[in-house]
């Protein structure tokens, strides 16, 4: 078509169609009927605007085509696009966002399952068009993340403005002209073609061959798994609905239908997917139209593209056909609406400028809470506000008026003050009140910090976390400390590693330096594990010369404990008569009417309670509860009489509890079973997972909410032995440890049989049809965590219940067969797996067989079974690592002797001796076991795979260097002693077992290498000496064993970083300083680096391995 000249006003053009793809804006140009070659005379395009413009007409309106830059698309794009209109022609009233989509041909109900199919085929035509509160097109992927009945969800955020009234006119009356006489756009495509014929070849539908088609062009790939082809439609349909657009190019079935079912939950149901609409419609609101060229999934091409671009086009002219020009001129030209944005953006700022205050006050917030969460996830003010809410009003004050404490508070220097007592003499409760009576009158001043040590917790109470926890604690009540704090977590996490105890004993000793006078209370000093004790006590006694520290800390009679503190001050600790009273006076109105009305009968049980109890609090609550089903005055003065009081006391106790339990008949075995759970679960349950346990019986497929119990009956069927707190996610305990000790004691006494059924309940609960497969991704792990409470417990350690489980020997065979139909099942082991280390859903596979999990789990008489029954002793799983492998890997060495006393299992002679097969990232069993620490497995293999002593895995990583890595030891020698190991052996890193020791600060595995003959202490990866990696991660116990070793190049400079001197106090370690400037080490200038000639290569190792 010859070009012509336009009209000489830019302010004629009152139509924008845009095009993103080059094809899209040929087929745009093609539908001109009248294209002119050079702008309006008055045009002035703005600096800045991006876009490239074509001129021409097309019915009674004039269009102008803007095209986005090359290779640019997506939401950010377009909305450049609309700037650019904005500023160069702010004149155009509407706009047309025409080209290429993918279509949606069903949506899946998610709940019921119900497919909504559509009749969309390659070539038709999608119309944004509003639906319910949809403006026609929706953002798919502006969510923000939420919390719902404990899953995470996404929410969509926001929507988007629908077109203007002219256009929604216009297409209503093209609708209806369809209806009755159907589309041109065959016909408008074939003049596009007669006017540009070297389009045709190209443009032209792709099923077209000469004047045949192709019936089986158009294939669609179904969620079902089978393949659809259809007839492709020479003449396409139009279909209109929402349009979601998203900067995601959608290619994967399995993303856009995760995307559908967020969308379909909100009743939206799109036609197609596209990448730019939304880039648009706020700011420049127009009528999208996408011709469908693939079903956004993995079978995409551009075969479709080019014919899909046409037919779009060819709706967009037909469209233009019925749109009135008088209803174009009433509608409001595209620069007045951005002003509008623009002033309404601009109010919104300067009404909300407080807001961004408030924000940027949150994200500091937030930024300090991630910095104290990484040094430690538990600062105990959870524990402290549960037990304060248990404290009785009015008890205790004798404590705090004591002259004793009130010296401890007032005192000048450093004091301790040690609170022994007896159990159940309310130890934890004066500690707690302690605590809050110090924060409601020391104030800021007087920081107090505190910690609760707890036997249920003593595996995950380290030395560590003692130390992190009062640490972070005083990191949140001073902004130095905080400060200091940042400090570390900066320097560590860029590092990718975790502080040592030695980097926070110093970071507290100089939190403690920082503060005038502290405040700090460590409750039941006896329930930290005594291998921990001296050390934390150390660490105490190491801070209280730094400031003025008040310790006090409440203890059983231990005079080991006591010695250890070395307390200047004693006060000891046992419920006053008074508040013996106060706590009998509150529980006795719980007594039967006739019982707590008969005055005389109350006072006799308060004084009772009071002389038999003797200073014990807990005793006087196990009185009083063995008084609640007293329904007679005679059974109470029975029980008054029999109430004892010496050293049996508690025994008598707990055993007249658990008698009262008995006599419950029908609720006896429920109480029976719920104790057995909390004595014998490895950890504390939460009530959820007692629950679930509880409705689980042998034989079930699922969980019944029917057969679920309320928290008041657990309470009361064991008559308040069992405890329970109304914050979300508390454990259920037992009243007091000494219940712990005297049921862990007597349990066969008890409740045998029911403890014996824990493991059965295990093994059910994880052969439940809803663990039949493994989750695929995140979201459904998460709900299935969620509404399976015990799933995790269960899978975690049912092979713990196996082994401690004590059946008589026909019982023993029942439960055997149990776990080997679990184990056959390789579906649900591989969705037990996923809760072991809770492994992401993609890697549920990793150990998808049972064997597999019975030689990680250390189960030898259960692997041997499975051997038996014919499972194959050498299987690989995806990553080809045998049960031999996993047993190495965790440390069993019995099932690793059982597995190479098989016949059957993998081994292979070769050069006298039997090879040690890696898995895919080369690592033997060997090698995994000595990276781990497993000194009696790694003895174990080494009496048969001498030949792989050395073997490097994918790292070019020996077991020497993952045992120098790890600072294990007693392997680095037992490796060593072979005499087949090359102790300068270099990784593809170029680091050898004394680079990773150093690295890692492990001193002691330093100095076993140094003694080794011809090792290498001057070995450089990427210019780095095992000094400089010392001194770069600030080991100073490493430094020191360095620096003694003979031959050390204490001078040398690495590559842009100078010597270790410079590094050392680019890091600020004064200790490391003071011991490198007495080796006689001097820091460089950086001239003077630049000078000197460097060995090696000149790239800096790039992290920690």
């Amino acid at each position: 078509m010859s070009q012509l000249c336009g009209p000489e006003r830019a302010e004629v053009y009152t139509v924008a169609w845009i095009a993103a793809l080059p094809h899209e804006r040929a087929a745009g140009e093609a539908m001109f009927d009248e294209e002119y070659e050079d702008p309006p005379a008055d045009f002035k395009k703005s600096r800045g605007d991006p876009n490239a413009y074509s001129w021409g007409k097309i019915g009674k309106h004039y269009v102008v085509v803007a095209a986005l830059p090359s290779g640019e698309y997506g939401l950010t794009s377009t909305a450049t696009v609309a700037q650019g209109l904005h500023s160069s022609l702010p004149y155009v009233r509407i706009g047309l966002l025409v080209g290429i989509g993918a279509g949606v041909r069903e949506i899946v109900d998610e709940e019921d399952k119900t497919v909504d199919q559509r009749d969309i085929r390659l070539g038709d035509v999608v119309v944004s068009h509003p639906e319910g509160t949809v403006g026609g097109v929706v953002q798919c992927d502006l969510v923000k993340a939420k919390t719902v009945g404990g899953s995470e969800v996404l929410e969509r955020k926001g929507s988007l403005n629908s077109p203007p009234l002219a256009l929604r006119t216009a297409l209503t009356k093209l609708q209806a002209t369809h209806i009755k006489r159907g589309t041109t756009i065959p016909t408008i495509i074939a003049e596009a073609f007669d006017r540009y014929p070297n389009m045709r070849s190209d443009f032209c539908h792709p099923g077209l061959g000469g004047t045949e088609i192709d019936r089986r062009t158009d294939t669609y790939h179904s969620r079902a798994g089978t393949t659809i082809s259809n007839e492709a439609r020479i003449s396409p349909k139009i279909h209109y609905g929402t349009v979601a657009s998203s900067n995601t190019l959608e290619k994967s079935a399995r993303h856009r239908d995760t995307v559908l079912a967020r969308l379909a939950k909100e009743n939206i149901k799109p036609m197609c997917f596209e990448m730019e609409a939304a880039g648009l419609m706020n700011n420049f609101p127009c009528l999208v139209i996408r011709g469908t060229c693939d079903y956004g999934d993995e079978h995409k091409n551009d075969d479709w593209q080019n014919y899909a671009a046409m037919t779009a086009a060819g709706f967009a002219k037909e469209f233009l056909r019925c749109v009135d020009v008088q209803e174009i001129q009433e509608t409001q030209e595209i620069g007045n609406l951005i002003l509008q944005s623009l002033g309404t953006l601009h109010q919104a700022v300067e009404q909300n400028r407080e807001d961004v205050s408030r924000l940027k006050m949150r994200a500091d917030a937030h930024r300090r809470s991630h910095i104290l969460d990484w040094l430690c996830s538990d600062d105990y003010s959870t524990e402290f506000k549960t037990r304060r809410a248990k404290h009785l009003r009015g008890t205790g004050q004798w404590f705090l008026e004591d002259s004793t404490f009130l010296s401890w508070v007032q005192a000048d220097r450093s004091s301790t003050l040690i609170c022994p007592g007896g159990p159940g003499c309310g130890k934890t409760t004066i500690s707690t009140l302690v605590i809050d009576h110090l924060r409601n009158t020391s104030g800021l001043q007087k920081p107090v910090i505190y910690f609760f040590f707890d036997y249920q917790r003593q595996a995950e109470q380290t030395v560590d976390d003692f130390v992190a926890t009062l640490l972070r604690q005083l990191a949140s009540l001073s902004q130095e400390v905080f400060s200091a704090v940042e400090k570390l977590h900066n320097r560590f996490v860029f590092q990718s590693r975790r502080p040592s105890l030695d980097d926070l004993q110093s970071e507290l000793r100089t939190a403690f330096q920082t503060i005038t006078d502290v405040f700090v209370v460590i409750d039941a000093w006896d329930e930290c594990e005594s291998v921990k004790r001296a050390e934390c006590a150390n660490m105490l006694r190491g801070c209280l010369s730094r400031c003025i520290v008040h310790l006090l800390a409440t203890t059983r009679d231990d005079h080991e404990v006591q010695a250890l503190l070395n307390g200047d001050l004693n006060l000891r600790i046992r419920a006053s008569a008074e508040d013996l009273s106060l706590y009998a006076k509150t529980r006795a109105v719980e007594l039967a009417p006739n019982i707590k009305n008969n005055e005389g009968l109350v006072k006799n049980v308060i004084e009772g309670v009071i002389d038999a109890c003797d200073g014990v609090f807990l005793l006087a609550r196990l009185h009083m509860n063995s008084m609640q089903d007293h329904l007679t005055a005679n059974e109470v003065k029975g029980t008054l009489t029999g109430l004892r009081k010496d050293i049996g006391s508690y025994i008598s106790a707990y055993k007249a509890t658990m008698e009262r339990i008995s006599g419950q008949k029908r609720r006896y075995g429920l109480a029976m079973r719920i104790l057995a759970w909390v004595v014998h679960a490895k950890r504390p349950l939460s009530f959820g997972e007692l629950n679930h346990a509880l409705a689980t019986r042998p034989g079930k497929r699922f969980i019944d909410g029917d057969d679920t119990y309320a928290k008041e009956v657990i309470l009361s069927v064991c008559a308040g032995l069992v405890t329970l707190d109304d914050t979300y996610g508390t454990p259920v305990r037992l009243i007091h440890y000494t219940a712990q000790e005297y049921l862990f004691d007597t349990w066969m006494q008890w409740f045998p049989t029911e403890s014996a059924n824990i493991v059965d309940v295990c093994l059910t609960y994880l052969s439940f049809d809803d663990f039949k497969y493994p989750c695929l991704d995140w979201q459904a792990l998460s709900s299935r965590h969620y509404h399976y409470t015990l799933f995790e417990y269960a899978a975690q350690n049912w092979a713990y219940h196996f082994k401690n489980k004590k059946l008589p020997r026909e019982r023993e065979e029942t439960t055997t067969r149990m776990a080997l139909d679990f184990l056959l099942d390789r579906s649900q082991v591989c969705s037990a797996v996923q809760a072991l280390d809770r492994l992401s859903p993609e890697g549920y596979d990793l150990m998808c067989h049972g064997i597999h999990l019975t030689a990680y789990l250390g189960l030898e008489d259960l692997t041997m079974r499975l051997i038996a029954m014919g499972v194959e002793p050498e299987l690989e799983d995806i990553g080809r690592r045998s049960p031999l492998w996993w047993a190495a890997r965790q440390g069993h060495a019995d099932v690793v002797k059982a597995l190479l006393d098989t016949e059957r299992v993998w081994v292979t002679r070769r050069d006298g001796y039997y090879t040690d097969p890696p898995d895919t990232y080369g690592q033997t069993p060997l090698a995994v076991a000595a990276g781990n620490g497993h000194e009696e497995v790694v003895q174990v293999l080494l009496g048969i795979v001498k030949t792989s002593v050395d073997q490097q895995d994918q790292q070019g990583r020996t077991p020497l260097s993952l045992a120098a890595a790890n600072g294990h030891l007693n392997i680095v020698q037992i490796l060593l002693d072979t005499r087949l190991v090359d102790v300068n052996k270099m990784d593809f890193y170029f680091l050898t077992p004394l680079s990773y020791a150093a690295k890692n600060g492990h001193e002691g595995v330093i100095r076993v290498l140094l003694a080794v003959p011809g090792i290498g202490v001057n070995c450089k990866d990427y210019g780095e000496t095992p000094l400089i990696h010392a001194v770069t991660y600030s080991h100073e116990g490493a430094v020191k064993a360095l620096l003694a070793a003979e031959g050390v190049d204490i001078h040398w400079e690495a590559p842009h970083r100078g010597n270790a001197l410079d590094v050392a106090k680019h890091n600020m370690h004064t200790g490391i300083i003071g011991l490198l400037e007495a080796a006689g080490v001097s820091d460089t200038s950086e001239s003077k680096r630049k000078e000197r000639p460097k060995e090696g290569n000149t790239q800096r190792h790039g992290g920690r391995r």
